[in-house]
Order: structure tokens, then sequence, then C-alpha cells
């Protein structure tokens, strides 16, 4: 399933969808959407890659914009807050965004988050 505004207009497809709630979740690359914690500069061809990651942060913002345009509410999470120490953290974000409470999400497991209640996958 896909966001209808990204039918023709768009090569980037959210990693999660809630049609309901009208939310789409984007799990970001530290290094392709240069997040400021992670973010590297590569020395070999610096100029390609300054303007590619330049171009990434520029789409995304877009993307942002169309989401907005559309009526749908887009939420960007950084790979690195999927990691297992920062779970209550990455839980509790995403029980306020998903507006569920205790239900919303049950658990989020080593390999995949497990999810419960209307908005089930």
């Amino acid at each position: 399933m896909s966001v209808g505004c990204w039918k023709f207009s768009f090569r980037v497809r959210p990693d999660f969808i809630f049609p309901k709630l009208k939310l789409a979740v984007f799990v970001d690359g530290c290094f392709w959407h240069s997040c400021p914690l992670h973010a590297t500069k590569p020395r070999n061809n610096a100029a390609f890659w300054e303007k590619k990651l330049a171009s990434n942060k520029a789409r995304d913002r877009l993307v942002r914009r169309v989401l907005r345009r559309e009526g749908w509410r887009g939420l960007r999470l950084w790979e690195h807050e999927l990691a297992r120490k920062r779970e209550a953290r990455l839980v509790a974000r995403l029980r306020r965004v998903l507006g569920g409470g205790e239900s919303a999400v049950f658990r989020i497991g080593p390999k995949r988050p497990v999810w419960r209640g209307e908005n089930a996958r």
C-alpha cells in the first residue's frame, strides 16, 4: 500500500503506513539522510557526496510538504533510534504519535515492532 501522493511523483516510499491515522513513518539511515549525531562525510569524491546528501535532505523536506498538503502526517525516525537501548524512548514516542496510549504499541522486539489493536498490520 502506498500513500496516494506517491503514486507518480516520488520514488520514495514510507516504511510504515497507518491509513486510518493518515500517518506515514520513515526510518532514515544516518548516513543517507545526514543524521546530526552520526553523519559522516566521505573523503573520496567529496563533491559528489555533498551534492547527493544535500539532495536527499531537500527531497525529505519536499516529501514533508506534500504529505501536509495531502492531509497526511509524516514521522521520521533515525535508524539509531531503533537500537534496543533506546526502546523505551521509541515506544513512548510511537504511543504519542499513534494516540493509542498503552494499547497502541505492544512491544519492540529485537527484530521488528509487534503491533496490536485497530492499527495492526
